[in-house]
This record gives C-alpha cells, structure tokens and sequence, in this order.
C-alpha cells in the first residue's frame, strides 16, 4: 500500500485510495479515556501557608509538611 501511494506516475485518486487503506497501519488512533478521579479547586485565599510553601518546593501533594520553612518563601 504505502509503495502505491508513494507512486507519483499512478493517479492521484489511486494514491489516495492507497493512503486511506495504509492508514490505520500508520498512524494509531487516540483511545477515548474516562476521568475517573475528582478534581479539587481552591482559591489561592483558601490555601495554607505549609500547601503553599510545598507548592513552591515543586510538590503536587500540597497537604504532607513542608520541606522548607514558610518564612523563607517572604
């Protein structure tokens, strides 16, 4: 397949045809995925100063303590 739609001397209408079979070989189709966990929001009035500061230590737990001192971060 991929030989005839590389072919520049067959039609363009065969090569497309040719193009169109090859493709689910080719290229891999997305796969639907469900959300399955829950998303949680707060505003930055709503976050503590220890969630804060291990959000700037580059932790995405933000609840466990913080590895540096809140102080540091003013």
């Amino acid at each position: 397949m991929l030989t005839l739609l590389r072919d520049r001397d067959l039609p363009r209408a065969d090569r497309f045809e040719a193009a169109k079979a090859a493709a689910p070989y080719v290229h891999a189709r997305l796969a639907a995925v469900e959300h399955s966990g829950s998303v949680g929001i707060k505003r930055a009035t709503e976050v503590s100063d220890d969630e804060l500061a291990h959000i700037a230590a580059g932790s995405s737990e933000g609840t466990a303590e913080a590895p540096i001192d809140p102080a540091q971060l003013n």
